[in-house]
């Protein structure tokens, strides 16, 4: 998505969101699955002085979204992807870097 911003010229802030609310699980379990080993989650209680501070629930509002393409609404899918083609071989996101690469 950075690159087809940036392609098109946009500057600014850009919601590239899926529309789809998530939880926390279903961040962050894909993580530990790209990385082939098991899920390892310790919650902690919230502070009490950050609680009325904390923002609970988000869900990217899509109604203004612009013609983008490739992303995925499948968080799971997204995240698993991320990490086992970008984080754990250490790839570029540039094309002229890494030319297996193609949008």
């Amino acid at each position: 998505m950075t690159l087809q911003l940036a392609d098109a010229g946009v500057t600014g802030l850009a919601n590239v969101g899926s529309g789809i609310a998530t939880t926390w699980i279903d961040l962050v379990t894909p993580i530990f699955v790209a990385l082939d080993r098991p899920p390892v989650i310790e919650f902690v209680d919230m502070p009490e002085t950050l609680k009325s501070k904390y923002q609970y629930y988000t869900r990217a509002d899509m109604g203004a979204a612009g013609p983008l393409h490739g992303g995925t609404s499948e968080v799971a899918r997204a995240v698993a992807d991320y990490v086992s083609r970008y984080l754990r071989p250490l790839r570029s996101l540039d094309p002229l870097i890494d030319s297996s690469l193609s949008y």
